[in-house]
């Protein structure tokens, strides 16, 4: 994938513009209505929230159960490391101390493995242990399968049960984790064989960009689907946002359609928006079942009034996802070949959700490479090696 000291974006949600279009016109409403609530307590109303990061100060910020699920990837690892370099140094020679031991004793979800490998998940544990105290009770905390094993239904498939032994291992039982998983044709593989062999684990499919890839992820019976209503990129290279108003993403499409298919389809996968970089585009998932922000919409969200307006738009927002129409499609798996990536999306994908996927693992390698090189320095430092 290009991986050679790629340079490293930053992911940030921040610096994508924040100009409104004249779609947004009145966005601020009255100042003079009564604000009785704030725009995080409005959106709560009409979707499950879920915190999509794993900061632990972060979430201290909010009334506690305010968030079902932490959801998390290779990207928001490495940035979270990277906001107290102490902090990283400590948790990365603690993981390899910890994966050295792991890995010599044989323990479940490490026997076998390379260190450094085992430390990288051992720092996304860790991680996940400082937030799910702040979680409700039935949260799950998510952790991401390696982007570089996204081709391959065995090595995703591997992956995530070591991600469940060692959450395990760590005290989470897998009753409280949730496995992400690209929603290649391989991921969804491993995803419908987790689910097969009635895990208590979670699965989600996630860099679902469009319907097909949805469609399919709710007919093998994942626990939720995570359409990206923004192009990942959007969070990293600057001038690729887009406003184009309410509702006129086609993620929101995607998650509009995919969810009214598994209601009148009975079947209970939950829809999950991901990838939203301000408050405006929050408050168009009110409607769906969960969203997933990132901490710095969510503090906007936090310390913005509710007015009359946006009590109107949230009332829009809902229609737009009731009158959404249902799609009658289905995209089964092709059977599993000689060869794992001989497809590489579900049938039924178009070039651009190709193009749009490849970005995304493309941007998550890099991050898990560098957490790779972090954990590999670290073990090294102390005189260890990989195997």
């Amino acid at each position: 994938m290009g991986l050679s000291n790629p340079p490293l974006p930053v992911y940030r949600t921040e610096s994508v513009p924040r100009r409104r279009s004249s779609r947004w016109n009145g966005w601020k409403g009255n100042q003079e209505s009564k604000m009785t609530t704030t725009l995080l307590e409005l959106l709560a109303k009409h979707t499950t929230i879920d915190f999509d990061s794993n900061d632990a100060n972060q979430v201290a910020l909010f009334p506690k159960s305010t968030f079902t699920d932490m959801t998390s990837n290779q990207a928001i690892l490495w940035n979270e490391l990277q906001k107290d370099i102490n902090k990283k140094r400590q948790l990365a020679k603690l993981a390899v101390e910890e994966a050295q031991t792991l890995v010599e004793q044989q323990v479940e979800g490490a026997s076998g493995r390379d260190i450094s490998t085992v430390a990288v998940d051992i720092i996304a544990v860790k991680l996940a242990l400082e937030v799910l105290p702040f979680l409700k009770q039935n949260g799950r905390v998510h952790s991401q399968t390696s982007v570089f094993a996204a081709r391959s239904y065995q090595k995703t498939l591997t992956h995530a049960r070591n991600l469940i032994s060692l959450f395990n291992h760590y005290g989470v039982p897998p009753s409280r984790v949730c496995i992400k998983i690209p929603a290649t044709t391989a991921g969804l593989r491993a995803c419908k064989t987790l689910v097969e062999e009635g895990s208590e684990a979670g699965t989600l499919a996630t860099i679902v960009c469009c319907e097909a890839q949805a469609i399919a992820a709710g007919e093998i019976g994942v626990t939720y689907v995570a359409p990206y209503v923004n192009p990942l990129e959007v969070h990293f290279v600057d001038g690729t946002y887009v406003d184009q108003g309410p509702h006129g993403l086609e993620g929101f499409r995607v998650a509009a359609v995919a969810q009214k298919s598994f209601a009148d389809r009975n079947i209970k996968t939950k829809v999950m928006a991901a990838s939203i970089v301000n408050i405006q585009e929050a408050l168009c998932l009110a409607g769906l079942s969960h969203s997933t922000l990132s901490s710095t919409v969510l503090l906007s969200l936090l310390s913005t009034p509710s007015t009359a307006t946006h009590e109107a738009f949230i009332t829009q927002s809902l229609a737009f996802y009731s009158s959404s129409p249902s799609s009658l499609a289905s995209y089964p798996l092709p059977p599993l070949g000689s060869e794992d990536d001989s497809e590489f999306l579900p049938p039924g994908c178009d070039d651009k959700a190709r193009e749009l996927t490849r970005k995304a693992l493309d941007l998550f390698g890099e991050f898990e490479y560098k957490l790779l090189e972090t954990t590999r320095k670290a073990l090294s430092a102390i005189g260890g090696s990989g195997d």
